[in-house]
């Protein structure tokens, strides 16, 4: 899978775990050899005008940007996306953050117990 997301000096914070959660899935998942060529979006980039919609991509939480376009979705595998009016626009059931799968890709790393509260 190759990550595609937004990465310059003006990246926000969502942008620069894009890499970090793409690591913890490839190094977590084996995934099935007709991924190996999918372009993967995660965190900070969204589906929009520039999008190519005719690739074969995997949706690991982003989102629509433009919800009015009428995308070419048959060699799209949407995992989940990040809200409600992206993910009613696709047909997706699922919506969540991506950042949410931290704690799970990297337990030791995100560990909420040793907070003091």
């Amino acid at each position: 899978m190759k990550l595609k997301y937004f990465h310059d000096e003006a990246s926000n914070f969502g942008d620069q775990l894009s890499p970090l959660i793409y690591d913890g899935l490839i190094d977590g998942l084996s995934f099935k050899k007709e991924y190996l060529n999918y372009n993967l979006y995660i965190i900070g980039t969204l589906i929009n005008e520039h999008f190519d919609d005719h690739l074969d991509n995997c949706f690991f939480g982003t989102g629509l940007r433009h919800p009015y376009r009428n995308y070419n979705t048959k060699s799209w595998d949407v995992m989940f996306l990040r809200g409600p009016l992206s993910s009613g626009f696709i047909g997706c059931k699922h919506i969540s953050d991506a950042a949410y799968s931290l704690k799970l890709l990297y337990p030791d790393k995100f560990n909420t117990t040793n907070i003091k509260r």
